[in-house]
């Protein structure tokens, strides 16, 4: 009952406060996708260290995610029309970060390397999309959370009780189809419901269009908690990290919005050119 009632009272502090983020301004947004960054990229980084047996690299690293907080940067710039110069920073803090590969004494210079480009594209180059996302609707966002957030109860629920027939025993062996198609079913009916609800902060979409958004958030949440699971048990690892008291690490909480986030950008997009 303990663990419970810390469990839950971290995920209703940890929901709060990206709702928070997301509807208060872009800045708030921009906060918390640099925050999101920093620890998702460490905790990152830390299960290469364990996987590959290596120890840690102060100045590969940090200038790791240095370039993963300049992106967030860059586009939040980009998007609200102030400067192009984080764009800049951005490359050069990318090609600083190879420049330290060739200078290394390492064991394994172009694992490290290959860590700290694997992460800048798997965690900050998604989070940094949220901020452009926002600039088109910021409640697109905040819809984003929701259903994925909907998506994996569903599929907790209805894998639980009904769940009998493994979808990725290999990397997953809790998930089974049963629940996938809870998920499914909650995700949509969600994205039916927020419609109908509340058109007016959706007005970039169509009711077709954001069943769709909920297909594609439902689908790619699925696969993002997948590439997370693929990631830890590669490394022999449960959890991401130990950051939120009875949910693991922000990796663990987030694995889903690292695969969504840029496909519905790309979404968006298209939308907006038609």
């Amino acid at each position: 009952m303990r663990n419970f009632i810390l469990r839950t009272l971290t995920g209703f502090a940890y929901v709060c406060l990206i709702v928070f983020c997301i509807l208060m301004n872009s800045y708030t947004l921009l906060a918390l996708t640099v925050c999101l960054t920093i620890w998702a990229m460490i905790e990152f980084n830390s299960i290469h260290r364990k996987y590959a047996r290596r120890p840690f690299l102060l100045l590969e690293d940090t200038v790791a995610i240095l370039c993963g907080i300049s992106l967030s940067v860059a586009i939040f710039l980009f998007v609200n029309r102030l400067q192009f110069w984080g764009f800049a920073i951005f490359f050069i803090l990318l090609c600083t970060r190879m420049i330290i590969a060739i200078y290394s004494k390492g064991q394994s210079p172009l694992s490290t390397l290959a860590c700290s480009l694997a992460s800048i594209l798997y965690i900050a180059v998604p989070l940094a999309l949220l901020n452009w996302v926002r600039a088109i609707t910021p409640h697109a966002v905040l819809a984003m959370f929701v259903l994925i957030w909907l998506n994996d109860t569903g599929a907790f629920l209805v894998g639980s009780l009904l769940g009998r027939h493994k979808m990725f025993p290999r990397i997953s062996p809790k998930k089974s189809w049963e629940g996938l198609v809870g998920g499914f079913a909650a995700c949509l009916s969600a994205a039916i419901a927020i419609y109908i609800l509340w058109p007016q902060y959706f007005d970039t979409f169509t009711l077709t269009s954001f069943i769709g958004f909920g297909l594609i958030t439902a689908a790619f949440a699925t696969w993002g908690d997948l590439m997370e699971s693929l990631i830890k048990r590669t490394a022999g690892i449960k959890d991401s990290g130990t950051l939120l008291p009875g949910h693991g690490g922000i990796l663990d909480r987030i694995d889903s919005l690292l695969m969504v986030s840029p496909i519905i950008f790309a979404y968006m997009i298209i939308l907006l050119e038609n």
